[in-house]
């Protein structure tokens, strides 16, 4: 019989075909490069979910002063915590909602007139929780979401603990490298020496200054969370904190140590950068002591040029 010619694009041989090293080599470069972008999306997943959030609920604030979402979770707040002389409030509220969710958004003035009853039974609630518990729908609302907060500041507090980690770990690296090579020279002695000086006068204090203030932001950020008192727009001015923790760390550690250890005349045991981290905790009440002192500085130079005015 005759051999049937096999169909077109057809091959008689069946042997599979390997892929060509350069291939396969360019499948394994994508695979790892995914890899790298999966462990980087990871790390900034909850700040940019978080972000996404915020934008999306501040662009339905520009057009509604009360949002559906930030009402219902007060109302359920009421409710779960058993606000009494409030529950009547939020029923009516409830119903003002499940009434806003139904009407025909073509018809203004009724969506207005729901918008209005909204806003009114919205702040007579308010009106009797956050004085009592410090707590308003939106504080609700950004508590729920406080993870992208909460993560930007204990990765700022991470990073300046790695930094500590590694300044602390600097004069034995020195002495090691000083020991095990004698023959080094008397200038890269004197270098080593002022390198060395610098960052325990300036780098030292300002880094466990920076610490001293992420750690006060982390727990102040997590116990607003838990609380369900925490409000995203407070913290943006918050964050500024981290750089007056690291300024006043220098600040104090450098200009003030010697006063600050003839009062308490224990500071000795706590070194300059024990007391940089506490100033960066306590950045706000040191702030306020730094501009009282100016304020009474400049109260004394008034008072010494007016006398030699009148002695003039």
């Amino acid at each position: 019989m005759p051999v049937q010619e096999p169909p077109s694009g057809l091959s008689l041989d069946t042997k599979k075909t390997k892929p060509s090293s350069k291939t396969h080599s360019s499948n394994h470069d994508t695979a790892r490069k995914r890899h790298k972008f999966k462990i980087f999306g990871w790390l900034i997943n909850p700040f940019t979910r978080g972000r996404r959030q915020d934008r999306i609920e501040r662009q339905h604030a520009m057009t509604e002063p009360v949002t559906p979402l930030e009402a219902m979770a007060l109302i359920h707040f009421v409710s779960e915590n058993g606000v009494t002389d409030a529950l009547d409030i939020a029923a009516n509220l409830n119903d003002v909602l499940h009434e806003y969710a139904h009407v025909n958004q073509n018809d203004p003035t009724r969506v207005n007139d729901l918008q209005g009853k909204m806003i009114k039974l919205y702040g007579e609630l308010t009106a009797i929780t956050y004085p009592r518990f410090e707590v308003n729908g939106r504080s609700l609302r950004s508590s729920e979401q406080a993870s992208s907060e909460l993560w930007l500041v204990s990765l700022c507090g991470i990073t300046f603990f790695a930094l500590a980690i590694i300044l602390n770990a600097f004069p034995v690296l020195n002495s090691l490298t000083l020991t095990e090579n004698s023959w080094i020279s008397e200038l890269t002695l004197q270098n080593t020496m002022i390198v060395y000086g610098f960052v325990s006068e300036f780098l030292y204090p300002a880094v466990w200054g920076g610490l001293g203030a992420s750690v006060f932001l982390t727990m102040k950020v997590a116990q607003e969370a838990q609380s369900s008192r925490f409000d995203s727009r407070r913290l943006r001015g918050q964050i500024s904190r981290i750089l007056l923790g690291t300024i006043l760390g220098v600040v104090i550690a450098n200009l003030f140590y010697e006063n600050i250890q003839s009062m308490l005349g224990s500071a000795e045991a706590v070194g300059p950068t024990g007391i940089a981290f506490l100033a960066g905790i306590g950045v706000k009440p040191i702030y306020e002591a730094l501009v009282a002192g100016v304020d009474r500085l400049g109260d004394m130079i008034k008072a010494m040029f007016g006398k030699q005015g009148k002695a003039e």
